[in-house]
């Protein structure tokens, strides 16, 4: 999650509880490092309340939100990272399911599959792996949802089944905007009790502007929506009938996409919760609301359908573009001597049955410059 604001009255508070905010620690029940400290959720609201005071009379204005959904592998077995398009198909069937009772939709706009074994393994919130992926990978704008899936490797990402930024982070830093989760979390991975696809609904949800549901326990403003009870820490397996503030209305809310219970316990997203998603999205990402789209990513995009591994080639650049139309196909074929590099491929679906398929190889060095953090 990178702490940077619209407002600059807000960003010196920023800049002064970026520290904590790292060192909010991970639950190790379902591993979430998108925790806020207080004092930073605050500048958030003070920044949030700003914009709706501006745009009272505006409401988000797009359709689907587009997906693109990379897959980073350290070799192409599913322990490696690989996962198939079938299962991504799923992982967004269970986003659009989820989100359906706060009117939003999500649109597969493009899956790609990138052998990059450092990635996989050592992407963690605020390091340069993580840095050095989204700077090469990143596509679309604001309402543009960026799926990273890696390994959480490195000892800084132990427990960790993901993480995502704000909206109001978005205009601060582009290319960082998205959401990182572990790749055995999809449905039908590996991840015992967090393997139903909830990982990415509940980061998205943090994506979407949402807190968790324990956000500032039993006191205070808590989420900032008033329809879900309050709760003094996160829930773990399916406690039902817990009542951790016995003093306020309501039990805790496990089923909640927002609390930390295994995937089989959730099931819901509360009306209060799908007005605020529906404000944050108006106010930080609408295409036309003033902030700018992120700059098209200079690193290859890779993608395939049943992707075998991507390797290292020392081979020409090759790019090869086919478009099947109602029996009709057109390819074009373009040849250039390059030295060697990682190689990707990547299937888009277009409307009106028009698919088309691109396979890239291209030298390219990603720096890894140093980084942000996240849900």
């Amino acid at each position: 999650m990178r702490l940077l604001s619209i407002i600059p009255a807000a960003v010196v508070l920023y800049a002064s509880t970026f520290a904590a905010a790292k060192a909010v620690p991970a639950f190790k029940g379902r591993g979430c490092a998108s925790s806020l400290t207080d004092k930073v959720k605050e500048a958030f609201e003070s920044e949030f309340r700003s914009l709706r005071n501006l745009k009272s009379t505006e409401s988000f204005k797009s359709g689907p939100l587009d997906v693109y959904f990379h897959v980073i592998m350290k070799d192409d077995t599913v322990a490696g990272g690989n996962i198939s398009n079938a299962t991504v198909n799923k992982q967004i069937d269970v986003l659009n399911a989820a989100y359906g009772s706060a009117g939003v939709q999500f649109n597969l706009k493009e899956v790609s599959w990138l052998n990059k074994p450092e990635w996989f393994t050592g992407v963690a919130p605020q390091n340069s792996q993580q840095t050095a992926m989204k700077q090469a990978l990143r596509k679309g704008g604001p309402s543009s949802l960026n799926v990273y899936t890696v390994g959480f490797e490195n000892s800084d990402a132990e427990g960790l089944l993901g993480y995502a930024t704000f909206p109001s982070e978005y205009k601060g830093n582009p290319k960082d905007d998205g959401v990182v989760i572990l790749h055995s979390s999809v449905p039908g991975g590996s991840t015992e009790n967090f393997n139903l696809g909830h990982t990415l609904t509940h980061e998205t949800g943090h994506w979407v502007g949402l807190y968790h549901t324990f956000q500032g326990g039993c006191g205070g403003a808590g989420d900032e929506v008033d329809d879900t009870p309050a709760e003094s820490s996160p829930a773990s397996g399916c406690p039902v009938g817990r009542d951790s503030c016995s003093d306020k209305p309501g039990l805790d809310p496990i089923h909640n996409f927002m609390d930390y219970s295994f995937d089989s316990c959730m099931n819901q997203f509360t009306p209060g919760q799908g007005q605020r998603i529906q404000a944050q999205l108006a106010a930080y990402r609408n295409g036309h609301s003033g902030i700018p789209s992120a700059p098209a990513p200079t690193a290859p995009t890779t993608t395939a359908p049943a992707p075998t591994v991507p390797t290292t080639t020392s081979t020409p650049v090759e790019t090869s573009t086919s478009t099947e139309t109602s029996g009709s196909t057109s390819t074009t074929t373009t040849s250039t001597e390059e030295p060697a590099t990682t190689t990707s491929t990547s299937k888009t679906e277009n409307e009106g049955g028009v698919t088309t398929v691109t396979v890239t190889s291209i030298v390219t060095e990603v720096s890894q410059c140093t980084s942000s953090a996240a849900p």
